[in-house]
């Protein structure tokens, strides 16, 4: 009887290890910040495009180049109150994709 209680409490201690080594190996995705690259799919195109940009509803690729006329800025939503991503530059070419 007494050997098979030490059988027992080895296992339960095997088991209770190997547990705790299964979730030690595990951690937290990384949080998320305005930089990280994110893939969104829509209307059956995959975009990637940084986490703050909001992908759009809707989507047709249009995939020509275009040349900005005076400088812009690259919002993360198309209104006043998203952030400011980047800029264009006056007088470079640009592909545009919707």
């Amino acid at each position: 009887m007494e050997l098979n209680m030490k059988k027992m409490v080895n296992l339960r201690m095997a088991l209770g290890l190997m547990f705790v080594f299964a979730v030690a190996g595990c951690k937290a995705p990384p949080k998320m910040t305005d930089d990280t690259i994110v893939s969104s799919t829509v209307d059956g195109v995959t975009l990637s495009h940084r986490y703050a940009v909001q992908p759009p509803a809707q989507f047709s690729p249009v995939n020509e180049a275009y040349r900005a006329l005076y400088p812009a800025s690259i919002m993360t939503r198309p209104s006043f109150g998203g952030k400011v991503v980047d800029t264009l530059k006056s007088g470079e070419t640009y592909t545009v994709i919707s």
